[in-house]
């Protein structure tokens, strides 16, 4: 039997069993969440739709195959065809007489792995399949967990080239992510270079390009940061914190404390624990009609709760928007304000700012450079990776807004603090409108809507002569070089208007079923193309590679679109839905409009 050639030894102590195969069709209802209790092998076999692992859309199609790891919520949405083989399973480390649970390092999980060639994996399923629900005897069920085993190295061989023709960058990325899942355990430079296919120098350098830290320096940061959480939410004796995070010395461990916060563990308790009351200085109303969108704090985390933190959170990362885990700036005292202190996550900040609010924490660490408003964001701490609460819980904040994700990571959060969940696909006005609520700026929201709503109008009656009516509009978004179409966010808000440009039906559709965006290949963008085609990239260089690629491609030159010079292209950062992006965004349309590309 063919093996991968690399951890070898580690999938030589992995053994499979109970596996079970059932149609996709049966086992999948569109409006209803699946969890799956097993490993489990999703096999696509025909049609085309959009898969949910953990709220997270994946685009699903013929030949589409993907691992997920136990406990993993799946909802599946698509055309009428879309149908396929998933197949359960446990699988046991040698010595084990427990099933594992996710084995990160060795399988490729939440990634859509292209099979080839996919007539031999086919196959394989097939003999599978044909086994039925249980296996007759003794030698059937041998015979099918070698087949199993086989569809598994086809699928790591398969992930291995994909891996082999990413970009460096982002096999740091998905070490950074192990880091995340795995800081309280012995991880060595080495290790993690050899998990990203470099060298130790190579490694290091691009490690230290993306998140501003060493490799070493990175992991000492998160694992202080976990402690500060359980110094503030445990009675627990120091040597006991300093070994949950990772450090076997605890005289290590209170000189990089006191090194990275200014405090030593003791002294940050004392400056910390005294004034912890969560609504002290701040009414946050509970019995609102909106109450049941806002959760309060749990009055304590278990350590146990707080070391598996990052396991619950153990989700798939799309590639939009791209999460990286980077260490966030400790804590170095508390404010002594009486003002209300909010944290947001996702991309509220620009709602809070609007209402004339700064956060006193939110989740910059992508958006900062990003959005059009990066000069409004000073003092306003980075909180970092969405799946490392400790850093907003050193804030002690009165409230979470959340732009809602997941919901491991919504619990993770109201055990922190009372949590304002805010649903993405819902449109800026009910965002502005939700928040001001529950802070007290109702006035100042509807002054903004209405204001907006006015001067929305009348930018497309000025644009009247330039547009044709009843015309169509679509976008693309370029991000590391995959492409999406949007659906309900960002840019779009503002072409769809009763006077403006209404969505192709294939867009529509989309945001009728609330999807933010939707992952395409270059070759599909015709299935989305409206009369007018604008294309969003992270830079507004018109000789940018990814887009003279898919200019160059054939099929764009016969888009109506094309034909008609009706494509423009301009920057991403006018992709958010925030007050203040689609504010100025009016200000900048007609120039879009008057510039395509030709």
């Amino acid at each position: 039997m063919r093996r991968p050639t690399q951890n070898t030894p580690d999938l030589l102590s992995l053994s499979y069993a109970n596996s079970r195969s059932h149609l996709l069709s049966k086992l999948l209802t569109p409006s209803i969440s699946s969890v799956l209790e097993k490993h489990s092998l999703l096999s696509f076999t025909s049609g085309k739709g959009t898969l949910y692992v953990q709220d997270i859309p994946v685009p699903v199609k013929k030949g589409t195959t993907m691992l997920l790891h136990p406990q993993s919520q799946i909802q599946l949405t698509g055309d009428g065809q879309l149908d396929g083989i998933y197949i359960s399973f446990d699988v046991f480390a040698r010595g084990s007489k427990e099933p594992a649970s996710a084995l990160d390092r060795l399988f490729p999980y939440g990634q859509p792995i292209p099979i080839r060639p996919f007539s031999q994996y086919v196959h394989l399923l097939e003999q599978h399949v044909g086994f039925g629900e249980n296996a007759s005897d003794e030698m059937q069920q041998f015979r099918q967990q070698i087949i199993l085993q086989e569809m598994i190295v086809l699928l790591l061989e398969n992930a291995q080239t994909v891996r082999k023709s990413t970009h460096p960058d982002e096999s740091v990325r998905a070490t950074i992510q192990y880091i995340g899942r795995h800081y309280t355990e012995s991880i060595t430079v080495e290790q993690l270079a050899t998990q990203a296919s470099m060298g130790r120098s190579q490694y290091s350098s691009r490690f230290q390009s993306i998140t501003g830290y060493k490799p070493l320096d990175y992991i000492t940061r998160l694992r202080i940061e976990q402690a500060m959480t359980l110094l503030m939410r445990t009675d627990d004796p120091l040597r006991e914190i300093a070994r949950s995070v990772g450090f076997s010395d605890e005289y290590y461990f209170n000189r990089r404390f006191s090194q990275m916060t200014g405090f030593s563990p003791k002294q940050y308790v004392r400056q910390h624990r005294s004034d912890r009351n969560f609504l002290s200085t701040w009414n946050v109303s509970r019995t609102s009609p909106d109450s049941e969108n806002i959760s309060s704090a749990s009055p304590s985390l278990a350590p146990s709760d707080s070391e598996n933190a990052p396991n619950a959170t153990n989700a798939l990362v799309s590639s939009f928007p791209s999460i990286l885990p980077v260490a966030v700036n400790p804590v170095q005292s508390k404010p002594t304000t009486h003002s209300p202190k909010i944290v947001t996550m996702g991309s509220m900040v620009g709602h809070m700012l609007t209402l004339g609010i700064r956060p006193v924490g939110a989740e910059l660490t992508i958006i900062r450079h990003q959005v059009v408003y990066r000069n409004q964001l000073q003092h306003i701490e980075d909180v970092g990776v969405i799946n490392n609460t400790s850093a907003i819980a050193g804030l002690a904040p009165d409230l979470i807004v959340y732009e809602h994700r997941s919901d491991a990571m919504r619990e993770l959060l109201e055990q922190v603090a009372p949590t304002l969940t805010i649903n993405p696909a819902s449109n800026t006005a009910e965002q502005l409108r939700s928040i001001a609520k529950h802070v007290g700026e109702e006035q100042k929201a509807e002054q903004w809507i209405a204001h907006y709503e006015e001067k929305h109008e009348h930018m497309w009656r000025r644009l009247g002569g330039s547009t044709g009516t009843g015309e169509t509009a679509s976008v693309l978004l370029e991000l590391d070089g995959e492409w999406y179409v949007m659906g309900v966010q960002g840019f779009p808000l503002t072409l769809y208007h009763p006077l403006g440009f209404s969505p192709p039906d294939t867009v529509a559709s989309l945001m009728k079923n609330d999807v933010r965006f939707l992952k395409i290949q270059k070759h599909e963008v015709a299935d989305y193309a409206g009369d007018r085609l604008f294309v969003l990239t992270s830079s507004n260089r018109r000789h940018d590679a990814h887009l003279r690629q898919l200019l160059n491609q054939t099929s764009w030159d016969e888009l109506p679109a094309s034909v008609r010079a009706h494509t423009y292209t301009t920057n991403a950062k006018w992709n958010f839905d925030d007050p203040i992006t689609r504010d100025r965004l009016l200000k900048v349309m007609p120039r879009i409009l008057n510039h395509p590309l030709t």
